[in-house]
């Protein structure tokens, strides 16, 4: 592992514990597992989809996950913790 390779490990491992811990709050603040199985399913669609060579894959990976999280008690995820360059 070289220098940057740290550097961005680290922007990204504060990125991500913050969205977390926001996301967490968003969901009643009792305990972190939600949050953590949340921001892995969101990182995993996002990943897959861009990956994928097929057109609709953006479609197929994405617009379930969307709708499983702001179709249910998750709707403050998007209010909560959006991405934006500002926060990274």
């Amino acid at each position: 592992m070289d220098a940057r390779d740290g550097e961005v490990r680290e922007v990204m491992s504060r990125y991500i514990e913050r969205y977390i811990e926001v996301l967490e709050n968003s969901l009643g603040g009792e305990d972190d597992s939600r949050a953590i199985v949340a921001v892995s399913a969101m990182i995993g669609a996002v990943t897959v989809s861009r990956v994928m060579r097929m057109p609709s894959a953006q479609t197929l990976f994405l617009a379930p996950f969307a709708s499983l999280c702001w179709g249910s008690s998750a709707k403050g995820i998007r209010r909560a913790a959006p991405l934006n360059k500002s926060t990274c």
